[in-house]
């Protein structure tokens, strides 16, 4: 008796089954139309998503330049160009080193408290240790 599998065999049947999947979808319009239209979307989030990584280096060469005392503003992007006649969006605004410096300086403030606060918890919560005493039921 032999219960050893044929693993071609298995195969073979795998892609025979799977073309005949594949077969039967592409002869049915609705399920076309569905996966057509999920392209086109996956198609337009992976545009928009290089849209956004484009200009957050552009914003990333801009601050490295204001970092660098230079007032040279990058170039628009090559796939984004902006026209004559419409003006660029104002960059996103960011958080200056002003704000960060205090955000930083408040963060500071509130680990002093929390330790403060945890020394004062050990302190009233130690009592006097004495001499356990045992008691033997």
């Amino acid at each position: 008796m032999s219960d050893t599998l044929d693993l071609d065999a298995l195969a073979r049947e795998y892609i025979a089954l799977w073309q005949e999947h594949l077969q039967s979808v592409a002869n049915d319009p609705e399920t076309l139309h569905m996966l057509t239209q999920s392209l086109d979307l996956m198609n337009s989030s992976a545009q928009a998503f290089a849209h956004m990584a484009a200009q957050g280096s552009a914003f990333a060469a801009k601050d490295a330049a204001q970092k660098q005392g230079s007032d040279h503003a990058p170039t628009p992007s090559p796939a984004h160009p902006t026209s004559p006649g419409t003006a660029a969006s104002p960059p996103t605004p960011r958080p200056s080193d002003v704000d960060c410096a205090q955000f930083a300086s408040r963060i500071a403030a509130l680990e002093e408290r929390v330790h403060r606060l945890e020394s004062e918890a050990r302190n009233t919560n130690a009592k006097p240790r004495t001499k356990a005493s045992r008691r033997r039921p």
